[in-house]
């Protein structure tokens, strides 16, 4: 595929295949080259979210985790800090995690740290929740 550009009064082609603008090479080009940017090779970007059902549970209740912004199935861990002990639970994006919270002491926000690696990169969150 090529066309005509105006500007550089010059003719442009493009390589589909190798993604490359196919321009004689002089400064002209080179300015036109770099107009010609297509679509990045770069790996997509990713951002990790946590949702919980319910934020303030009763005692002994259950919540449910979900964490997304990673392909599914990828593992995560998620650090539950009470106000005595953390706790850890291992759970895959896209999964709902059900986490029963026994005694957690009522009123005091139990802070979740999420975090998962997906090729080699490790991503984190957090979120929270608050018993009555």
């Amino acid at each position: 595929m090529g066309g005509y550009d105006e500007t550089f009064k010059i003719f442009i082609g493009f390589d589909f295949i190798t993604g490359l603008a196919l321009v004689p090479f002089n400064e002209t080009s080179l300015a036109a080259t770099k107009r010609l940017s297509t679509k990045s090779t770069a790996h997509a970007s990713y951002k990790l979210t946590a949702t919980l059902d319910n934020k303030h549970p009763k005692q002994y209740g259950t919540v449910h985790l979900m964490v997304k912004g990673l392909p599914s199935g990828t593992k995560y861990k998620a650090v539950f800090h009470y106000r005595t002990k953390d706790t850890t639970y291992y759970g895959k994006v896209g999964k709902s995690l059900t986490v029963r919270i026994s005694r957690a002491t009522k009123g005091f926000k139990v802070k979740i740290n999420i975090s998962a690696t997906y090729k080699g990169k490790t991503y984190k969150t957090e979120t929270y929740f608050i018993p009555r």
